[in-house]
């Protein structure tokens, strides 16, 4: 099995000669996963994280499309701009045509310095941005028990492709739980949660997983509910309360019974 980033080594071969052509680009590096020193080999799939330090008397019209004629052809999935530690840069993500995708960051020489990338933990990098208190924890706590009374129908009626889809929704609004506890903005960091997340999160997260069966999606959906009040429980007692423990189980128990005669 290929676990090299040839792809990405490719381009960046190609790029760093392109870019030591250019007149007012100062430096550049790559951070993140490709370059992340995690004891095992770059991942082959690893996006490339580029950063390119352009001199302060850089005219406005140079920037990106400059800098990215070194990779063309590309496609442009985003383009921003942004601040960091009150200073200005510009974002950019594109794909090329063999799959790789780069996000780059243009910033200006005198800024160099304190745009440096520090790592930080995850809550601190993307805190979340949602306002959690007691009385939001009531209204989710009511809004998930609508949610979850409805779902014996589909079982009932037969329905079991819209039961896979119920699920896998299902599984979201628990997995953006999890974010909220541990306090990161939704959906940051989703493709490393062994790095986000406690070892009991994710083991509870798996335990919502089974076969497609209906017999299967029984047992996970009274799983998954089981782990949307435990997780409501978590933030309740973090902001003093709003989660109903006596209300939430009587219509958990009610909708495990009802999905007991699946199993």
């Amino acid at each position: 099995m290929n676990i090299e980033p040839v792809r990405q080594y490719a381009i960046l071969k190609k790029w760093n000669a392109y870019l030591g052509t250019l007149p007012y680009v100062v430096s550049w590096f790559v951070e993140g996963s490709l370059v992340k020193d995690t004891g095992l080999p770059p991942c082959p799939s690893s996006d490339i994280d580029m950063r390119v330090v352009i001199a302060d008397d850089c005219p406005d019209n140079f920037y990106w499309t400059t800098i990215l004629k070194g990779i063309e052809p590309y496609r442009r999935s985003v383009f921003a701009s942004g601040t960091r530690n009150d200073k200005d840069y510009l974002f950019i993500r594109v794909i090329t045509d063999d799959g790789v995708v780069i996000d780059l960051d243009i910033y200006r020489e005198s800024d160099a310095e304190s745009m440096k990338s520090v790592i930080k933990p995850p809550a601190e990098t993307w805190p979340t941005t949602r306002t959690i208190t007691p009385d939001t924890i009531r209204q989710q706590t009511t809004d998930f028990a609508v949610v979850m009374a409805a779902i014996p129908s589909s079982f009932y009626s037969g329905e079991v492709h819209s039961t896979r889809f119920q699920l896998e929704l299902y599984r979201i609004d628990l997995v953006r739980l999890m974010y909220d506890c541990v306090g990161v903005d939704y959906a940051r960091r989703y493709k490393h949660f062994s790095e986000l997340f406690p070892d009991e999160y994710l083991s509870d997260l798996w335990s919502t997983y089974g076969d497609l069966s209906f017999k299967g999606m029984a047992l996970s959906m009274i799983v998954l509910w089981r782990m949307v009040g435990k997780y409501l429980q978590i933030l309740s007692d973090r902001v003093d309360g709003g989660f109903d423990t006596r209300w939430y189980w009587n219509i958990w128990n009610i909708v495990e019974e009802q999905l007991a005669e699946f199993e």
